[in-house]
């Protein structure tokens, strides 16, 4: 599949791990076509799932809201064609979750640590009927990371509300997914 494709070897070593059964890293990846989820060796078939990444010159979510699909894509606030994007969450050192990503543009690796993640966000939700799970990574906090997994049903709606609204601040037509798409009810 080509959104696993292009493997640096710190993603290698890291799908390997995760494929023996390790829960703590979690594989995220979108084209605005395809969505790959998985969390240790067990595949995810999310309902809601938005993957963003922006910094100063790209914008990209990709993604599915019900049956619709995600694929938003800018460079210098100009929609292009959606790009690949890819994200492996490794949370097994328990001080510090890291993010190693890929997109079109280069592989990058964001910690909690490091000053120099260069102006970056990440966004991503992902829901099906056994949990929902929002995490954000913005390099301009002191507290970079933040995650938030619920598996109390009645909290769904919550969380996915806190995610569309962040989603939206940076992607205004995410809002039209949101309104087409029946499978929200009243979202």
């Amino acid at each position: 599949m080509a959104l696993v494709s292009d493997l640096t070897k710190a993603e290698e070593n890291l799908l390997e791990k995760m494929t023996e059964g390790n829960s703590l890293i979690q594989l995220l990846a979108g084209d605005g076509e395809n969505s790959y989820v998985c969390v240790g060796n067990r595949r995810v078939d999310p309902a809601f799932f938005l993957l963003c990444h922006i910094n100063p010159n790209r914008k990209v979510c990709n993604g599915n809201i019900g049956n619709k699909k995600v694929a938003l894509s800018y460079v210098n606030e100009l929609n292009v064609q959606s790009d690949e994007l890819r994200i492996i969450v490794d949370r097994r050192n328990s001080e510090e979750m890291r993010l190693y990503g890929y997109n079109k543009e280069a592989a990058f690796i964001l910690k909690e640590e490091e000053e120099v993640n260069d102006k970056n966000l990440v966004i991503a939700y992902i829901e099906n009927q056994s949990f929902a799970q929002l995490i954000v990574f913005n390099s301009k906090l002191n507290r970079k990371t933040s995650e938030i997994i619920v598996k109390k049903e009645s909290m769904f709606k919550e969380l996915r509300n806190n995610a569309f609204t962040i989603v939206g601040a940076f992607f205004p037509a995410i809002h039209d997914f949101i309104i087409d798409n029946e499978d929200l009810g009243s979202y």
